[in-house]
């Protein structure tokens, strides 16, 4: 028996084709590791396996893929040190080969023994009887197979959390302070407008309150030319627009609808006991127009109203018959500038 156990420590080691890839690595190559971890292994009558070994570095890491005879799944291993990548794919490849690479790569170790403290030292310590020898046991026989070792956990890989995504600006808004003047027409006489406005703007959409004033226009009575009425009136109301954009122009085109709600003022003149009189009004409009915008605090507007008047109503002078009839028909020219204030969180 000891003869035999002689015989096949002396053999000639498996042998494995190793293909490798990749960067050159200090100290022994992965074909040599193997062969030092199989050393003292019995040979087998059939060629070891193939293995293909890919090896690279990364971010100050590096990174060993396995694969064994062409196989499409690969072993990963990954480790700061080449060496450590190389040494760890080795054992792997041997104990595939040989499992009881592991028992000797992996010696057990012995629990040092410690001396008990509860013994006097004054006392005189008994001799121990010696203890018989125990009957060698005979070496297991070649072709006994040993045991397969548990499998190893791989190293852990540590990966980076990806990084979160940026989160997107909240959108901008600002507040807009404006005046505008310009022709009021149609339902009344042709007169002059002036108004103001305070609006929100955001990235594409503006809300606006405004009001105006209609400054009084002379209709004469029919037939005397001397006599008649002086028609104005006021309104406020509130405005919502889309804004559109055309690319790389400083330029801006609203689309609104609003609605307002007020007063036309009549007042008489050129006879005794003249009065004055109030109707209410009310009206909806569409309106488009053309913004200019210098930089980002100051923008100038043409803008054209046009819309329909609700209630209508009719202005009468005693004696002389009606003076005007209200029209359905809204519309009105304007020029505005605005001042834009800094940018609020939105």
């Amino acid at each position: 028996m000891l003869t035999l156990v002689l015989a096949a420590r002396l053999a000639v080691a498996p042998t494995v084709d190793v293909q490798e890839h990749g960067p050159s690595c200090e100290g022994p190559s992965l074909a040599q590791r193997i062969e030092t971890l199989l050393e003292g292994s019995p040979s087998q009558a059939s060629p070891g396996p193939s293995v293909d070994a890919t090896l690279a570095e990364r971010d100050g890491r590096w990174t060993l893929e396995l694969r064994f005879d062409e196989q499409e799944a690969a072993r990963h291993f990954e480790a700061p040190q080449c060496g450590t990548v190389l040494d760890a794919a080795a054992f792997v490849i041997a104990v595939a080969v040989d499992p009881s690479v592991a028992e000797r790569a992996v010696p057990p170790v012995d629990e040092p023994t410690v001396p008990s403290d509860d013994r006097d030292d004054s006392e005189p310590t008994e001799p121990t009887e010696p203890t018989e020898p125990t009957e060698p046991t005979e070496p297991e026989a070649l072709g006994d197979e040993p045991d397969e070792p548990e499998p190893r956990p791989e190293e852990p890989v540590l990966e980076e959390p990806p990084m979160p995504s940026p989160r997107p600006a909240p959108p901008q808004l600002q507040a807009a302070l404006g005046i505008a003047a310009g022709i009021d027409g149609s339902a009344l006489p042709v007169g002059a407008s002036v108004g103001g406005r305070i609006g929100l703007l955001g990235p594409r959409f503006r809300v606006d309150l405004r009001g105006h004033y209609r400054t009084p226009s002379e209709v004469a009575a029919p037939g005397n030319l001397e006599v008649g009425g002086r028609i104005g009136g006021w309104a406020l109301g509130v405005r919502g627009c889309a804004r559109l954009s055309p690319a790389a122009l400083p330029l801006e085109i609203p689309l609104c609808g609003s609605g307002e709600a007020g007063q036309v003022l009549g007042e008489g003149f050129g006879f005794e006991g003249a009065r004055s009189a109030r109707l209410p009004w009310t009206a909806v409009m569409g309106e488009t127009g053309l913004t200019w915008v210098f930089g980002s605090r100051l923008a100038m507007s043409l803008e054209t109203q046009l819309g329909v008047g609700l209630l209508g109503g009719r202005l009468v002078i005693d004696g002389l018959g009606e003076l005007l009839e209200i029209g359905r028909f809204v519309g009105r020219g304007l020029l505005s500038v605005e001042l834009r204030l800094p940018a609020l969180a939105g």
